[in-house]
């Protein structure tokens, strides 16, 4: 009997020990799929804002190219008061958006900013991309460069 009862034991100690570990390793296997979902989603969103018709060339030169004039007209459009910033939200979400022109003139301009609301001691990681695009200045026919930066929140302490 007593040899039974400890065979018993031992088995069930085995199994709850096998279904923590088991558990566990689910648990970090999706945080996992979650962190990739969420780092697919910025590079997806990262795309669709390099090729919104809204700010898109259309000239010669269509990939990866911003119309400064183009661009004047979307920043008023997308003001944190207006419409557009509603419409706008599925695209850019929690996130800021930052075109830096770097040639012929230097200046830096936030194009879109709605950044994650924080409370007291959350931590959240940012994932930029930083992709290098042209601007044309259609008023005077030239190209500019220019770096866009779309930084976007992908979790809560990953």
């Amino acid at each position: 009997m007593f040899e039974n009862v400890g065979v018993m034991i031992v088995f069930f100690f085995l199994l709850s020990f096998g279904l923590i570990f088991y558990g566990n390793y689910q648990q970090q296997s999706i945080r996992n799929m979650d962190f990739e979902f969420k780092v697919e989603n910025v590079i997806k969103s990262s795309r669709r804002i390099t090729n919104l018709p809204e700010l898109k060339c259309s000239g010669k030169i269509s990939h990866n190219c911003i119309d400064s004039f183009k661009l004047e007209e979307f920043k008023k459009l997308i003001k944190e008061d207006g419409d557009g910033y509603d419409y706008y939200y599925n695209i850019f979400v929690k996130g800021t958006v930052i075109l830096e022109r770097i040639y012929p003139e230097q200046k830096s301009e936030i194009i879109y900013n709605n950044p994650l609301k924080r409370r007291r001691g959350d931590w959240y990681k940012n994932m930029t991309n930083v992709i290098p695009v042209s601007i044309h200045y259609s008023s005077d026919e030239k190209y500019g460069f220019g770096v866009l930066y779309i930084s976007s929140h992908i979790g809560k302490g990953i």
